[in-house]
């Protein structure tokens, strides 16, 4: 059989233990301020029923789910004269995101489940999407949802606690962006053209990507008529002016209550402070997905080209499994993306110092077995331990063995340790050796209090 060339599927990676020691760090951190923000976790299936997925992401978000076929015999039935379709053979599909599967487990469990529901849920998701930097078709999502609540607190708690996470680690400089999609509804209506609202709102989602000119030529290929195209981009394009100048310039084009849910947002948040972030309101901040109802977020930084994490409300995601009037917020991290950041701004370095571990060096035979014994021993009191398997491998083997690992600690017990009962305790870093008898009482102790 001829050999497979290894290689791993273009937008997915491998993670080696170094990669995963610092992942960890920075999800437990996140993991942390969920838990202690009173949020309780959540996992859900790799795979949904595709229907599930299909009502919820637009147009151009379904074209980047991942589905999968029928199990089974799918063609059976298909001829030549029946068109291929996916819904004739694919039944299920990979996540796309966390939300929808987050409305679906509301639905199934809403009578169990204590409302407001507070969940977090950090597990990967799929998309069929072009690769880039920061843009992976396998990646993590970090979610954060309040659902069954309607209060605007809960935008300022999500806020708060992007900003928590960002300053915990050590990113500054980050820009929260938020508008509200009822002011793009209203202004939609206010142009006559509310019948195209979702051409509309996929089109400025692409702003930063492309420009104001390629956003206003997709508009006129939408049939907005130019005039009112560039009335749209005069009044939504709110990067040169104050907080107060942007919801000035919108009172006449949408209703006060909207308004006046951004204001307490923005008083509410400036009252209680921001470390690490800024928030801007800003009118052309779409959020493409269609589910979105109410206030969006997008969250930025200089030192990076696409979005670190967004979100927004959502009054009806349960309403296509029959369940209405919940209402639900959320915000999501682009972890893959702070990730990328964070090792950009050097934040990596010296987040910890090596755990205390040791290496039993194996010298064969009587001496090996006594190793052994003692590493169960070390382990079963908390001490990172790893004996060496093969007998017959030289010593300088073991020790470059040692090395790669980063073991901090070597135990060397050959004939002479045996005869002595005692063991070599040596340090990797300084080189230094020390003799402990093998005689005392409590060994776990007395090689705890030498590990420095």
């Amino acid at each position: 059989m001829k050999p497979i060339r290894p290689s791993g599927v273009q937008g997915t990676r491998d993670f080696g233990s170094e990669t995963l020691r610092i992942r960890r760090q920075v999800f437990d951190v996140i993991e942390r301020i969920f838990l202690v923000s009173g949020f309780s976790p959540l996992e859900t299936p790799a795979l949904e029923n595709i229907e599930t997925l299909t009502h919820n992401y637009g147009e151009e978000g379904n074209k980047l789910i991942f589905k999968v076929l029928k199990s089974g015999d799918f063609l059976k039935g298909i001829t030549a004269e029946k068109s291929l379709t996916s819904e004739k053979i694919c039944d299920k599909a990979l996540r796309y995101d966390l939300t929808v599967p987050l409305a679906r487990y509301v639905s199934q469990n809403i009578g169990t489940l204590p409302m407001p529901f507070r969940r977090y849920q950090m597990q990967p998701v799929w998309r069929a999407d072009r690769p880039q930097k920061g843009r992976f078709r396998e990646f993590y999502q970090c979610d954060v949802d309040i659902v069954g609540s309607s209060s605007p607190w809960s935008e300022v708690e999500l806020i708060l606690l992007y900003d928590r996470i960002f300053s915990d680690l050590g990113l500054r400089d980050i820009k929260i962006r938020i508008n509200h999609r009822k002011i793009l509804s209203d202004c939609c209506n206010h142009f006559g053209i509310a019948d195209r609202f979702k051409e509309f709102v996929t089109a400025l989602d692409k702003l930063d990507k492309v420009g104001w000119d390629t956003v206003m030529a997709l508009w006129e290929k939408q049939g907005i008529e130019r005039q009112t195209a560039q009335s749209l981009k005069n009044l939504l394009d709110s990067k040169s002016s104050t907080d107060k100048e942007v919801l000035s310039n919108i009172e006449k084009y949408t209703d006060a209550s909207t308004l006046d849910t951004l204001k307490f947002i923005l008083r509410e948040v400036e009252k209680n402070g921001l470390r690490s972030s800024v928030l801007v309101p800003d009118l052309s901040l779409a959020r493409g997905l269609e589910y979105y109802t109410g206030c969006v977020f997008e969250v930025a930084s200089p030192h990076f080209k696409t979005a670190l994490g967004g979100g927004g409300r959502y009054d009806n995601l349960t309403e296509i499994f029959g369940l209405k009037g919940i209402s639900g917020v959320g915000v999501s991290l682009g972890i893959e993306r702070i990730l990328l950041l964070l090792q950009e701004q050097g934040l990596f370095q010296n987040t910890s110092t090596p755990s205390p571990s040791i290496l039993f060096l194996n010298f064969g035979n009587d001496a090996a077995s006594h190793s052994f014994s003692l590493v169960q021993k070390l382990r079963y009191a908390g001490i990172l331990c790893e004996f060496y398997p093969e007998s017959n491998a030289k010593i300088k083997k073991q020790m470059n063995y040692a090395n790669k690992k980063g073991f901090t600690h070597v135990v060397m017990i050959g004939s002479e340790e045996m005869e002595r009962n005692h063991l070599t305790l040596k340090n990797m870093t300084t080189g230094s050796q020390e003799k402990i008898s093998t005689e005392m009482e409590n060994i776990t102790d007395f090689i705890s209090s030498h590990l420095t």
